[in-house]
C-alpha cells in the first residue's frame, strides 16, 4: 500500500517564491493596504474611488506598478496615466477589471474591463505600455477593444498548465456559456474556448441581477466557483476547470436560495470554499472534500446585529482571506482558512483603513499568484522505497535533500529507504530563477506488524469423506499475531497477489472457504496495520476423515410452545444434552474431546456460533424441523475427529381449536334452551384430522363426545380438548359458552293515549297532526324490565328517538317498537303504537247576522258553516242561544228574528266536536229628528240629525248615498232627504227647501232666465213670503209672490232698461233679506 503525504512549505527567504505582485491593494474610497511587511498595513495615498470592482498590480519585488477601477488607470505615483481615462468598465460592476502581464513581456499589460449589468460596453481590453511616460506607463492606442457583448460582471484569471500563458474566463448573458480566452506572448486569442455548462444567466423582465456576483478560479487551476446574485433565487455553483484546455465541466449547484451570494474565494489548499451573503451579511464555509458539499455548509460569521455586511473576498499573499466590509473603515479576515469549521478564525474588522472607506469590491488578481507548492512523498513503512517530489508553478533549478537519518540527495525527485521505523526531520533547499529557500518537516516511518508465526495450519473434518471441507480462515488470525487489534486480514490463493494487495482476486468468503486441492491446500494471509504497513503469512489447510458413523442419528420431537411468543410458529424448546454421553461412548475412554453442536453445516465447519445451551435450545430460524450438526475436536491438538448431521429436531403442530360462543334466546322464560350441536364438532375442528375431541362441563365432569343434540342447558361454559393421535399427543383446549339470554317483553300502550282529535283552533287549518303526550310510554312498554334497549321506527322504517319526544307530534301512523336484550340483540320483542289523529268538522267557527227590531216579520236563516254542503248528513247539530239549549233545534240551519249569541255544536262520526258561534245584532229604521238648513249663502249646506240603532247612509236623490249626514254646496231648491238603514230595516225621508236669490235674469224671450224670482219656495215652505222690487232710485216697480213665475222686467208693461234693481224679501219665518240683481238684455 502506498501512502501519499504532503505539507505546505513556508519559506524563510521572501526571495524563494515571491508573491509580490499582490503586495498592494487599492479599493473603495481611496482605501488601500500593503503587504510589504508581511501583514496588511493601511496606505492612504490612493486616488481611486469605486463602489465595486478594481484591480492593482505590483512587480515581483512587491513594488506598485499601477491600478484601475475599470474606467481610469492610475500610475504608481497615483496620477492618471496618459490616455488613462474613459475605459469602458464601471465602478458598479462586481469585477469591473483585472490586469494581466503579457507573457514574455516586461512592459506590456492587458487591462480587461466589464460593463455593469449586461450593458452594451460588455467585455473589452486596453493595453498599457510601462515604458511610456518615463517608465510610469500610458494606455496605448489599443484601447477599449471590444471582445464581446453583453456579458456578466464576472472575470477570473489563472495560469495555463504550461506555466507561461494565461486563461481569462468570462460568462455570457442569457446563456450558460463560459467564454475562456487564452493570452499568449502574441496577444489575446479572439476565439474563446466555449463551455456550455451549468446555470443559465437570464434576464427576468427588467431584473438583470443574475449578472452580479463574483467568480474565482482555485490557485491550482483545478476548480472554478461562481456566484449568481439574483434577487429572486441566488445560486452558488462549483465547476471543474482544465487549465490545459480551458474547458469547464461537472457543474454542481452548492447553494440555491434567496441569499444573493456575492463574494467567493478558495482557501490556499483549494479544499475549502467561502462565500458571502448579500441579503443578510453572513459568511459561509463549504468543505469541497465532503461527500455532500452542500450539507457541509457552516456559518463562520453571523450578522445578527445587521451592522456589518461583508461583500468581496480575496486571498492575500499572507494566505489569509480578506473581506470588504461595506461602508466601513475596516477589512475583516479569515486567519486560518484551511481549517474546517469556525476554527478558521473569522475576525471582524481586523484591518484598520485609517479613516478610508471600503465599499463592496476588492482587487481582482491572477489567482496563480497564490499557488503554494508542496513536498510529496509515498511509502511510509520501514523497508519501503520512499519517493520524494516537489510540486511548484516555478522552475526548480536544483534541490538538496537531507532525509534525517544521515543520508542526503541532490536529486530534484529522490528516493530513499528507511530501515527502521521512527520520525525523521526532512529538510530541503530549493533554487529557482527567483531565488533560494529552505523548509523542513518531520515525517513518520511506520513499523510493520510483528508475526509470532510465519506459517500456520488449520485442520478440518471431512463431512462426507471426499477430501474437501469448508474452513473458517479467520480462526488462524490469532495464531499469526499475539494481538489482532488494529490489524486487517485479507486472504489470497497465491503469495504475489497477497504482496500486491490484489483484492480483485482475493478470497471473498474467508469464513466458508473450501480447499481447492484435495486434503491439503495453502493460502496466503496479508496482515496490515492502520498505517498501511503489512506482512504476508502462509496458512496450510488439512482435511481429515470423521469418526462418527453416519448411522448415529437422534430424533427429538416436542410440541410447539409459546416461549418464542407464539405457539404457531414452529419454534419450541429442546433438550438434547443426553447426546453428549452417547458421542463420548464412540471414542476411547479417557480421550480428551471437545464436543460442540451447531445450527448448520457452515457454522460447524467454520467453528462459529456454537450452540451454548443444549438442554434448553430453541430452534429460532429453523421452524418446524432442524438438523443439528455435531463437531468433535481433540483437546490436545485441536484436530477434528468428527463432524456431521446426527440430530434432527421436530416441532409437532398443536391441533388448534378456537373458543366458541353459542347463544340463544330463552323461548319460554324458564332459563333453559335446547342448543343445536349437530355441526358443532365439525366447526370446532375446522378441518383438523387425526385428533380426538373430549368435553367437560363447567364443574369438570365429562360430557359425551360428540355432545347430545339438542344439548339442553342453562347458561354455562364447557371445555373442549382436541388431542393429536400421536405419541407426543399435543393438544389444545378451547371453551364453548352456551348462553341462554332473556327474551324481553313489550307491553301495550292504552289506545286512549294514542287517539285524539285534530287540535287546530280553526278546523279549516287542521293539518292532521297532534302532539301526543308520550311521557309514560317507555315505562309502560318496559314494565319492570331493566337494562333493555327500546327502539322506535316510523311507518317508513326510519329510526325515531328513544324515548319518543314529548310531546310527539305526528299524523295517524303505526309506530313499531322493539325491546332488545343488549347482551344478545337477537333477543327482542316487538309491538306497535297506532297513533290516530281524527279529523274535526270543517266549519267556519264564527259568523254574524242582524235582524230588524222595528219589523217583527223580518227573519234570517243561520247555519252550522260547513265547507262541504254535501256532507250535511254526516254530522249532528245542537243549537244554543246565549248559552241556553234550544230544545229540538238539531238541524243544520236555524231561522231567527231575535238578536243574541247563537252557538251550534257540530259532531262527526268519530265523536270529534267543533262549535260555531254566530253573533246576531238588531237594527231599525232611522228617525229624522231635525234638519239644519243653511241657505241664501254662497255655500248652502244641509245637516240631517237622526236617531236609531241602525247603520245609516244619507241621500238627497234616493240614489246616491253618503255616510256623512252633512251635505255641502247644495243648490237652492226643494229636496227630499233620504236616510237608509244599511241592514235593510227601511228608509226614512223628509222634504226640505233651500232658498236662493238669482244675481241676474235676461228677459229676452228665449225661454232661459226670462223671469226673476227667489228659488226654493213651494206650496209647503214660505208661501206667505212677499217680495218688493225697486229701481236704483227707490221706486217700487213690482211686488211678486214667490209662488208666481216672477218679475218679467217690465214696469207698466214697458221693458225696463238693463241695470241693477233692488229687492226686499220678507220671509214667512220672519227673516228679511235686501239686495240687488241685474237685468241683462
Amino acid at each position: 500500500m502506498k501512502n501519499y503525504c504532503s505539507f505546505i512549505i513556508c519559506f524563510i527567504s521572501m526571495l524563494a517564491f515571491p508573491q509580490g505582485e499582490a503586495n498592494f491593494w487599492y479599493f473603495g474610497n481611496k482605501a488601500g493596504i500593503s503587504f510589504a511587511s508581511g501583514s496588511p498595513v493601511a496606505v492612504t495615498d490612493g486616488s481611486l474611488i469605486t463602489g465595486e470592482g478594481c484591480a492593482t498590480l505590483s512587480n515581483a519585488a512587491g513594488q506598485l506598478l499601477f491600478y484601475t477601477d475599470g474606467r481610469t488607470v492610475y500610475n504608481r505615483n497615483h496620477q492618471v496615466m496618459p490616455n488613462g481615462t474613459g475605459l469602458l468598465g464601471h465602478d458598479s460592476s462586481t469585477q469591473s477589471g483585472t490586469i494581466v502581464q503579457v507573457p514574455g513581456s516586461t512592459n506590456l499589460f492587458y487591462v480587461f474591463t466589464l460593463d455593469r449589468e449586461t450593458q452594451i460596453n460588455g467585455f473589452c481590453y486596453s493595453i498599457i505600455d510601462l515604458s511610456l511616460d518615463g517608465g510610469l506607463g500610458a494606455v496605448t492606442a489599443n484601447k477599449n477593444v471590444l471582445v464581446y457583448s453583453p456579458t456578466c460582471e464576472k472575470i477570473a484569471v489563472v495560469k495555463h498548465a504550461n506555466n507561461t500563458d494565461y486563461w481569462i474566463v468570462t460568462h455570457g448573458w442569457n446563456n450558460n456559456s463560459f467564454n475562456t480566452y487564452l493570452l499568449t506572448s502574441t496577444g489575446l486569442n479572439a476565439t474563446p474556448v466555449v463551455s456550455n455548462v451549468g446555470h443559465t444567466a437570464l434576464q427576468n423582465g427588467s431584473n438583470v441581477t443574475d449578472s452580479q456576483g463574483a467568480m474565482k478560479i482555485a490557485a491550482n487551476g483545478s476548480k472554478l466557483a461562481i456566484c449568481y446574485a439574483n434577487s429572486n433565487v441566488s445560486t452558488l455553483e462549483l465547476l471543474d476547470f482544465n487549465n490545459a484546455t480551458g474547458q469547464l465541466s461537472n457543474a454542481q449547484v452548492l447553494l440555491s436560495d434567496s441569499e444573493r451570494y456575492y463574494g467567493v474565494e478558495f482557501s490556499p489548499s483549494n479544499s475549502l470554499l467561502y462565500v458571502s451573503s448579500g441579503s443578510n451579511g453572513n459568511v459561509y464555509q463549504l468543505d469541497l472534500n465532503a461527500s455532500n458539499i452542500t450539507a457541509s455548509k457552516t456559518t463562520i460569521y453571523n450578522n445578527t446585529s445587521g451592522a456589518h455586511y461583508p461583500r468581496s473576498l480575496q486571498l492575500g499573499p499572507d494566505m489569509k482571506i480578506y473581506l470588504a466590509m461595506s461602508n466601513e473603515n475596516f477589512l475583516s479576515s479569515i486567519n486560518t482558512p484551511d481549517v474546517i469549521g469556525t476554527s478558521c478564525n473569522f475576525t471582524l474588522n481586523s484591518v484598520n483603513l485609517n479613516g478610508k472607506i471600503c465599499y463592496s469590491g476588492l482587487p481582482v488578481f491572477n489567482q496563480s499568484f497564490f499557488f503554494t507548492p508542496a513536498i510529496q512523498f509515498n511509502n511510509s513503512c520501514e523497508g519501503d522505497t520512499v519517493d520524494f517530489s516537489f510540486s511548484s508553478n516555478q522552475t526548480i533549478l536544483s534541490a538538496n535533500w537531507n532525509f534525517g537519518d544521515g543520508n542526503i540527495s541532490n536529486a530534484i525527485s529522490p528516493t530513499h529507504i528507511y530501515t527502521n521505523a521512527g520520525t525523521y526531520p526532512v529538510t530541503v533547499t530549493i533554487t529557482t530563477p527567483q531565488g533560494t529557500g529552505s523548509n523542513n518537516r518531520d515525517i513518520t516511518i511506520y513499523p510493520r506488524p510483528v508475526l509470532t508465526k510465519n506459517v500456520v495450519t488449520l485442520k478440518q473434518c471431512d463431512d462426507n469423506n471426499d477430501g474437501f471441507s469448508a474452513f473458517n480462515l479467520k480462526e488462524a488470525e490469532g495464531l499469526f499475531v499475539a494481538n489482532t487489534t488494529g490489524l486487517t486480514f485479507t486472504y489470497f490463493e497465491n503469495a504475489i497477489d497477497a504482496q500486491n494487495d490484489n483484492t480483485i482476486v482475493g478470497i471473498t468468503n474467508p469464513i466458508t472457504y473450501t480447499n481447492q486441492i484435495v486434503s491439503n491446500d495453502v493460502v496466503y494471509v496479508r496482515i496490515e496495520n492502520t498505517n498501511g504497513c503489512y506482512r504476508v503469512g502462509q496458512l496450510n489447510l488439512n482435511v481429515s476423515t470423521t469418526s462418527i458413523p453416519s448411522s448415529f442419528q437422534k430424533v427429538f420431537t416436542v410440541c410447539d410452545d409459546v416461549l418464542s411468543g407464539s405457539n404457531t410458529d414452529g419454534i419450541a424448546t429442546f433438550d438434547f444434552s443426553s447426546v453428549t454421553s452417547e458421542i463420548q461412548a464412540l471414542y476411547p475412554v479417557g480421550q480428551l474431546l471437545t464436543i460442540k453442536y451447531y445450527k448448520n453445516q457452515a457454522d460447524a465447519l467454520a467453528e462459529q456460533n456454537a450452540i451454548t445451551n443444549i438442554s434448553n435450545y430453541t430452534n429460532i430460524g429453523y421452524p418446524n424441523a432442524q438438523n443439528i450438526y455435531i463437531r468433535v475436536d481433540s483437546q490436545v491438538n485441536n484436530e477434528c475427529l468428527g463432524l456431521g448431521h446426527h440430530i434432527t429436531l421436530n416441532v409437532e403442530q398443536i391441533p388448534f381449536i378456537e373458543n366458541k360462543i353459542i347463544r340463544n334466546c330463552d323461548d319460554n322464560h324458564d332459563g333453559l334452551f335446547g342448543f343445536d350441536t349437530n355441526n358443532l364438532q365439525t366447526t370446532l375442528l375446522n378441518g383438523l384430522t387425526n385428533v380426538t375431541v373430549s368435553y367437560k362441563d363447567q364443574n369438570g365432569n365429562p360430557l359425551p363426545s360428540p355432545l347430545p343434540n339438542p344439548f339442553v342447558t342453562t347458561t354455562q361454559t364447557i371445555t373442549a380438548r382436541a388431542t393429536n393421535n400421536t405419541t407426543t399427543a399435543c393438544y389444545d383446549e378451547a371453551t364453548i359458552q352456551f348462553i341462554v339470554d332473556d327474551l324481553p317483553e313489550a307491553f301495550p300502550i292504552a289506545a286512549t293515549l294514542t287517539t285524539a282529535c285534530d287540535d287546530e283552533v280553526d278546523p279549516l287549518s287542521q293539518d292532521g297532526l297532534f302532539p301526543f303526550d308520550t311521557s309514560t310510554f317507555q315505562a309502560t312498554i318496559l314494565g319492570s324490565q331493566t337494562g333493555m334497549i327500546v327502539k322506535y321506527y316510523d311507518v317508513s322504517g326510519n329510526v325515531l328517538p328513544s324515548p319518543l319526544p314529548n310531546p310527539f307530534s305526528t299524523a295517524s301512523q303505526i309506530i313499531s317498537v322493539e325491546v332488545i336484550n343488549p347482551t344478545n340483540t337477537a333477543c327482542k320483542a316487538t309491538s306497535s303504537i297506532p297513533f290516530v289523529v281524527k279529523p274535526t268538522p270543517r266549519i267556519n267557527t264564527t259568523g254574524s247576522e242582524l235582524v230588524c227590531s222595528n219589523n217583527p216579520n223580518f227573519v234570517k236563516v243561520i247555519d252550522a258553516g260547513l265547507q262541504d254542503f254535501s256532507t250535511i248528513n254526516d254530522f249532528t247539530y245542537q243549537w244554543f242561544l246565549d248559552g241556553n239549549l234550544l230544545t229540538g233545534e238539531t238541524n243544520y240551519d236555524l231561522t231567527i228574528n231575535t238578536e243574541g249569541i247563537y252557538t251550534v255544536v257540530v259532531t262527526n262520526a268519530q265523536n270529534c266536536v267543533k262549535t260555531r258561534t254566530i253573533t246576531v245584532t238588531a237594527s231599525n229604521i232611522a228617525t229624522i229628528e231635525n234638519i239644519v238648513i243653511n241657505d241664501l249663502s254662497d255655500n248652502n249646506s244641509i245637516i240631517v240629525n237622526v236617531s236609531g240603532s241602525g247603520d245609516y247612509e244619507y241621500s238627497l236623490d234616493g240614489i246616491n248615498y253618503q255616510i256623512s249626514n252633512i251635505f255641502y254646496n247644495v243648490e237652492s231648491g226643494t229636496y227630499t232627504v233620504y236616510v237608509k238603514d244599511n241592514n235593510g230595516c227601511g228608509i226614512a225621508q223628509k222634504d226640505i227647501s233651500l232658498l236662493g236669490i238669482p244675481n241676474y235674469f235676461t228677459p229676452n224671450g228665449d225661454g232661459y232666465n226670462d223671469y226673476w224670482n227667489i228659488k226654493g219656495v213651494s206650496n209647503s215652505y214660505n208661501t206667505k213670503t212677499t217680495i218688493h222690487i225697486f229701481d236704483r232710485y227707490g221706486k217700487l216697480l213690482k211686488q211678486i209672490s214667490p209662488l208666481s213665475t216672477g218679475w218679467d222686467g217690465t214696469y207698466n208693461n214697458k221693458i225696463m232698461p238693463s241695470s241693477d234693481y233692488w229687492y226686499v224679501i220678507n220671509l214667512e219665518d220672519g227673516r228679511i233679506f235686501k239686495g240687488h240683481f241685474t237685468l241683462k238684455k
